[in-house]
């Protein structure tokens, strides 16, 4: 490793612990990819995904390999990591405090492509193969300094990238 490269390590985000929000992470993707980091957002779970979303709504559009991408971030719980008590945590704050959400800090490795593989659907339309329909997914083994807040200051009923479904081409072909 040069001087360049062991210097950028040493400075990392990740590795001095700076908590980086949703929109930093996914502005700075690419320099990020692999490393472990520790990232605030909302943390979602819902029936079939769990998600990182910002606070509030990115000010840039996620843009990676010619698609928008939503605001969030996939969550899957890194392999051995005893995540059971986060995850009983954040459950007992939404019941004690209901529609609110939980503003979080999950800590560990962020995964992206290079490149997303297209799928053609019968109906023609096509879709990037990422994570769960997001550019990137943190496999996480920590999570801190959980606090609820109102649902009502998080969401307005103006539609943003958050609620996004699936990523959209930046430029039609």
């Amino acid at each position: 490793m040069n001087l360049v490269g062991l210097f950028l390590l040493l400075v990392s985000p990740s590795v001095y612990g700076e908590t980086l929000d949703v929109c930093q992470l996914l502005a700075n993707l690419s320099s990020l990819k692999g490393q472990r980091v520790s990232i605030r957002g909302i943390w979602s779970i819902g029936d079939a995904s769990r998600v990182l979303l910002p606070e509030h709504p990115c000010e840039h559009a996620a843009v990676f390999d010619g698609w928008i991408w939503p605001d969030r971030i996939n969550l899957v719980p890194e392999l051995g990591a005893i995540v059971s008590q986060h995850l009983g945590s954040r459950s007992n704050l939404l019941k004690r405090h209901p529609d609110s959400v939980v503003l979080a800090t999950l800590i560990g490795v962020i995964e992206t492509k290079d490149t997303f593989v297209i799928s053609t659907f019968p109906n023609g339309t096509q879709e990037p193969r990422g994570f769960e329909r997001l550019v990137a997914q943190l496999r996480f083994t920590d999570a801190k300094d959980m606090v609820v807040v109102p649902r009502s200051a998080v969401f307005s009923d103006g539609r943003d990238r958050r609620r996004m479904e699936s990523p959209i081409r930046a430029i039609q072909p």
